[in-house]
């Protein structure tokens, strides 16, 4: 049985819903450990806490 993990990925918020979310389920994803993180609100950088919080 393969090790499961949390997912981090970068995409648009119209992808999240109309393919990514979806596509995720379809394949059986623990949709517990998939975070998304809303760049409508503030631009994203590599230093931004948003991305810690995501992963823990």
């Amino acid at each position: 049985m393969a090790t499961k993990r949390n997912k981090l990925q970068m995409f648009t918020m119209r992808a999240k819903v109309h393919t990514i979310k979806p596509r995720l389920a379809k394949c059986g994803a623990d949709m517990t450990r998939v975070r998304f993180i809303n760049e409508e609100e503030k631009q994203l950088s590599m230093t931004d806490e948003r991305i810690e919080k995501a992963i823990r």
